[in-house]
């Protein structure tokens, strides 16, 4: 659970830019970064967070913030299903990061390819150049576009995933209000307490 929790709070502080506190090392030599409290204090407590998550820039994320999400992203721990043994909420949040990495690849290799199908065929329109001189460039465009947009339908799925498990959260939270859905509010807060991160919206 420490570690879920250590994952996933990283990965949401490095999406909102907030920065570690230095704590003693658990070997005591040294400090090294801790997550866990700057994110309970300025993300979790925030009732405005999944708004955040769902309104998130995600079409212009900085470089910086995407190189120090992929090593989380590339580590087997950081799945939603494994995470979703610990914590529900945790799991919330690991889909909607992996989701925004994804989306950042994506967007990167299907606009260009996208771009660069749309000139070629404009020159073949335009009797440029003929048909036949074209037709591999555009085949061979044509083949990595598909691919792109491929991946492009996965991270769409995946966003989907991400914003069901929002959804169900805030479902649950207001069956909690109307003292409705007893069973599956006490299996939330459960997730939520081994956490400790309490009523955080995700």
């Amino acid at each position: 659970t420490t570690l879920f929790r250590s994952l996933t709070s990283e990965a949401l502080c490095h999406m909102f830019n907030v920065k570690a506190v230095k704590v003693k090392a658990p070997d005591g030599k040294g400090k090294v970064d801790d997550f866990w409290e700057p994110c309970k204090k300025e993300l979790l407590g925030d009732s405005r967070l999944l708004n955040h998550m769902i309104d998130y820039d995600k079409d212009n994320m900085d470089y910086e913030i995407i190189s120090k999400v992929t090593p989380l992203y590339n580590d087997p721990a950081f799945d939603p299903d494994i995470i979703n043994k610990a914590s529900t909420a945790a799991m919330g949040i690991c889909k909607w990061v992996r989701a925004m990495v994804i989306y950042d690849k994506v967007a990167k290799e299907v606009g260009p390819k996208k771009a660069k199908l749309a000139a070629a065929e404009k020159i073949v329109a335009n009797g440029d150049k003929t048909k036949a001189e074209l037709n591999g460039q555009i085949d061979s465009t044509k083949a990595d576009y598909a691919k792109a947009h491929q991946a492009y339908e996965k991270e769409q799925a995946e966003l989907d995933a991400a914003r069901a498990a929002q959804e169900a959260l805030e479902e649950a939270q207001r069956a909690k209000d109307g003292e409705k859905n007893q069973d599956e509010i006490v299996t939330l807060t459960r997730n939520l307490a081994s956490l400790k991160i309490g009523r955080a919206h995700v």
